[in-house]
């Protein structure tokens, strides 16, 4: 449940919307709420002008009065989008809080703004700890459930840095936590040392063991289609 959040946004002569704006989106949220189980409280409200650094100073102002909360929502006019990224950064690297953009016009001119509110639901839920999905035992799947197993999917891409590996691997066998993995700046595919998938595996296999307090009995690893 989200006991403890709040919303900031923007008001007065330079802001198009008022406290109204705030008061709809949580009727929204938690109308689709219901589907999910997860229930809203009565947020608090962080009001501030249109200037990224007024979002800055409101919210350390609440913070300091009223203590850090759940999750901070930012809800922005289509001049403000463009705020995002650094407040973003601001939050979760800076306040080492989670934070939530939404747009306004997702929320006030969407066609299905019940739709729109439940994907929104979904990503805060998780940034909060919550869960997305877990995946159901079947008897198509029973082999691999009555086992211990771990599930890892292996890619490598090409960009400007050169390529990139990239691995990502459940830690549980409902796949709701996982184990993520990242190097870039090879030369080519064959350039990647054995060292570096070792640790890689290595790190996986060992928060595995953390996670679950016993080792695995079954590995899967699925790798994209590469020429060798």
């Amino acid at each position: 449940p989200f006991k403890d959040y709040v919303i900031c946004y923007s008001v007065g002569k330079n802001s198009k919307y008022d406290d109204g704006d705030a008061d709809q989106l949580v009727d929204i949220l938690n109308k689709a709420s219901v589907a999910f189980g997860v229930k809203f409280s009565e947020p608090g409200f962080i009001t501030c002008d249109t200037q990224i650094n007024s979002w800055k100073s409101e919210i350390e102002k609440d913070i300091a009065k009223n203590g850090k909360p759940q999750i901070i929502i930012l809800y922005f006019q289509p001049f403000e989008e463009k705020f995002y990224g650094e407040l973003k950064r601001y939050i979760t690297c800076e306040l080492k809080l989670p934070c939530q953009g939404i747009k306004r016009k997702t929320i006030l001119k969407s066609k299905n703004p019940m739709s729109a509110a439940s994907k929104i639901i979904i990503q805060m839920n998780q940034k909060i700890g919550g869960t997305a999905w877990e995946i159901i035992p079947s008897e198509a799947s029973k082999y691999a459930y009555k086992k211990r197993t771990m599930y890892g999917a292996l890619a490598i891409s090409k960009g400007k840095k050169g390529f990139t590996l990239a691995f990502v691997g459940t830690l549980d066998s409902t796949f709701t936590k996982v184990f993520s993995y990242c190097k870039t700046g090879y030369k080519s595919k064959e350039n990647i040392a054995e060292k570096d998938l070792e640790a890689m595996f290595m790190n996986w296999a060992k928060n595995y063991v953390i996670a679950n307090q016993a080792g695995p009995e079954l590995i899967m690893i699925y790798r994209e289609g590469l020429s060798k």
